[in-house]
């Protein structure tokens, strides 16, 4: 039994300190690759909040259609045009929203390809 449970212990051991060497390693950029500049960094992390705002949006729009299709069929005449004006706003802001997306991706593309490479 006792042997059972160093040969468990040694391989999460071993795990553990594989996986951090992992991390460690992840943190670092890869070799003869230099580090993302600041200008890049804040271009990714700015494109990747609007994909996120993008897919919440598509999101409480999908179900906002959803519950107009259930007014609409409970016959609710007056939350079917609440609704309606609600989705043409939401396709409004989405509208604006992909608007940034192109620039914020176009932005990311310049900082990122801008960076200085490693001699």
């Amino acid at each position: 039994m006792n042997l059972k449970k160093t040969i468990a212990g040694g391989t999460l051991a071993a795990a553990l300190l594989l996986g951090g060497a992992g991390t460690a390693f992840a943190a670092e950029p890869p070799p003869g690759r230099p580090p993302a500049s600041a200008e890049c960094k804040a271009a990714a992390r700015t494109l990747h909040e609007l994909r996120v705002l993008d897919a919440r949006l598509r999101a409480e729009y999908g179900r906002v259609v959803r519950l107009r299709s259930a007014a609409a069929k409970a016959g609710k005449t007056e939350a079917v045009k609440k609704l309606d004006a609600q989705l043409a706003k939401m396709r409004a802001a989405h509208a604006k929203v992909v608007a940034k997306v192109k620039v914020a991706a176009a932005k990311a593309r310049e900082e990122c390809a801008a960076a200085p490479t490693a001699a």
